[in-house]
């Protein structure tokens, strides 16, 4: 044996067992491990998993699953692994991924940890449904890569030759003509480790190609670790081109706004009959943001709802898209404080089971949680969630502005002087340009023509920060967003391009072409940069505030032209709380 392998899947159950096992039985060094927060096997509904901490032996699931079903489930080792807690103990050459958003939490675990030595891994996705026939194509595809790379000299040279020799890819070519939901991503990248000064360690990601597999059916399945109708939806992907790299040249920093406490006595929300305001009654803290409504009658009642303020006061909807838990909690309560009736706030986690149970009740993030799905990076589901967390913040009639953030975003001034700059802004603040190439030209499909011409496609940042009538047209479109879910898929990534191509086309006048939220491209790879707490700093932070060559507000330069910055990882979070007050003025 040269090589060590590891197998990656979402829970460690299905197919990463499925590809586990083979290899196991020829005789290769092989491991496999789950990314997600938990282990989720089918239960009584797809909404009612039966769920299990990463660790729990089989055993003792068999046992459990067995007295509620008889289907049995066959052992290949102890427990299922999680990736990020485990793979450590153990260096591997090859590392299979089975589903795009598990490939993305290798490569992020792996750019983020400290490593020694010089070695190359190849990380390969195929993505493959979480369901048992699939899971035998998957496993018999990922056995037969992992021979031939096993008995090849120099496969770092001849990978691709590797791949297209594959009988499952020719058989693949010989059934061309199945259907898109019947294709599968293969994606490779090598990965060089390197050692740098201040013992920090880091990942360079090396996009080799990104080749196009239409897995064919009718293939045998083998039962492995897996339970019965596990079906998943897949995530597919490309990569692509990324925007020019932003500059890193900042002027000196802004004194911040001194922080005011405004009290809001009469507060509106709408109602079923005729949107008529009540005073006394709002959705500023309201017990819990979850609720029954199908997404149907949510849509058509947050498109029905209109502004109406008694006293002009104006809320700012703070909407996070998330994963899971909010690591940068402790930062947003200490920036939300004291200025209750200025805000509301909406979350939408990608695991639709996630329980917030460690929130504390005076927390402001407290019960936020919307109804959430499941989504995948760069797929239409992402659009879906923001016009879901806009249908939400939508039925607050007080609610004026709208700001996407993410888990890993951070506020760079306190909450007056964000508060401020969004509610006297003149503009929505989306990013939209022309890109020609492939990344952004290039994506558009000519079956969206005659409703989206290529003429008007444009391309931006997903996060973005509009108001109530830019919100009230995502939401109540029916237009454009079906011609982006039927037609703008697999390499097109409709979160880059939905709200950028409708603005361009309804809102040419209002709309500020830049977004708010700063975000560093500078690094070449699928996913801007991450900081960790090695990078915050206070003259970092004050460069991200202030820009020298400015931007325009209101018709005037300014040199304030980010209120949010991303990424940065939990472990910024004692800075963070540290520079909080001497920075960022909160």
């Amino acid at each position: 044996m040269r090589f060590r392998y590891a197998m990656v899947c979402s829970s460690n159950q299905n197919r990463s067992m499925e590809a586990h096992a083979l290899l196991k039985r020829q005789g290769l060094d092989v491991a496999s491990y789950g990314t997600g927060s938990h282990v989720k096997l089918p239960g009584p509904s797809l909404r009612e998993p039966n769920v299990y901490d990463f660790g729990t032996p089989y055993k003792q699931m068999f046992d459990e699953l067995r007295r509620k079903d008889p289907e049995l489930i066959l052992s290949v080792k102890l427990a299922p692994q999680r990736w990020q807690d485990n793979a450590g103990d153990g260096v591997f050459d090859v590392v299979m991924t089975f589903e795009e958003k598990v490939f993305d939490s290798v490569l992020e675990d792996l750019n983020n940890r400290e490593q020694s030595l010089m070695k190359t891994i190849l990380v390969m996705n195929l993505e493959v449904k979480d369901n048992h026939e699939e899971a035998a194509i998957g496993g018999r595809l990922a056995l037969e890569l992992c021979q031939e790379i096993e008995g090849n000299e120099s496969w770092e040279d001849t990978i691709d030759d590797i791949v297209a020799g594959s009988k499952i890819m020719k058989k693949s070519q010989e059934t061309q003509e199945d259907s898109l939901q019947q294709e599968s991503r293969y994606q490779l990248h090598q990965i060089f480790i390197s050692k740098i000064f201040k013992s920090h360690r880091f990942f360079q990601a090396l996009v080799l190609y990104s080749l196009l597999i239409g897995f064919g059916f009718g293939l045998g399945f083998i039962l492995n670790v897996h339970i019965r109708n596990v079906s998943f939806n897949p995530q597919l992907f490309r990569l692509s081109a990324l925007p020019p790299s932003l500059s890193s040249s900042f002027s000196t920093p802004l004194q911040p706004q001194p922080e005011k406490v405004v009290s809001l006595n009469d507060t509106v929300v709408a109602t079923d009959d005729g949107d008529e305001g009540q005073k006394g009654h709002s959705l500023v803290k309201p017990e819990n943001v979850m609720h029954n409504m199908t997404e149907e009658e949510l849509f058509l009642r947050a498109s029905k709802i209109q502004e109406k303020t008694l006293k002009k006061t104006k809320k700012v909807a703070f909407m996070f898209l998330t994963r899971g838990k909010l690591p940068l909690a402790k930062l947003w309560e200490r920036f939300f404080k004291g200025h209750d009736g200025l805000f509301s706030i909406y979350i939408h986690t990608s695991d639709p089971f996630y329980v917030d149970d460690d929130i504390p009740e005076t927390s402001p993030l407290y019960r936020r949680r919307i109804p959430s799905k499941e989504v995948g990076w760069g797929m239409v589901s992402m659009v879906e969630a923001e016009r879901r967390l806009l249908a939400n913040a939508l039925l607050d009639a007080g609610n004026h502005r709208f700001v996407l953030l993410s888990e890993s975003d951070i506020p760079l001034f306190n909450f007056s002087t964000i508060y401020s700059y969004l509610t006297n802004s003149q503009h929505s603040y989306v990013d939209v340009y022309d890109l020609p190439g492939p990344a952004g030209r290039g994506r558009y499909n000519r079956r969206m023509s005659p409703v989206i011409s290529r003429r008007n496609w444009r391309k931006g940042s997903q996060w973005f920060e509009i108001d109530r009538e830019v919100a009230l047209a995502v939401v109540s479109d029916t237009t454009y967003f079906p011609v982006f879910k039927k037609h703008c898929l697999s390499n097109c990534y409709s979160d880059e391009h939905y709200l950028a191509t409708l603005v361009h086309v309804m809102f040419p006048g209002k709309n500020a072409n830049r977004s708010l939220t700063w975000t560093d491209w500078s690094r070449r790879g699928p996913h801007p940069r991450k900081y960790t707490r090695g990078s915050v700093t206070g003259e970092f932070l004050r460069r991200m505030r202030n820009r020298e060559q400015g931007c325009v507000y209101n018709g005037k330069k300014s040199e304030n032209c980010y209120l949010f910055a991303r990424k940065f990882d939990g472990g910024c979070l004692d800075k963070l709380l540290y520079f909080a007050h001497r920075v960022l003025g909160f």
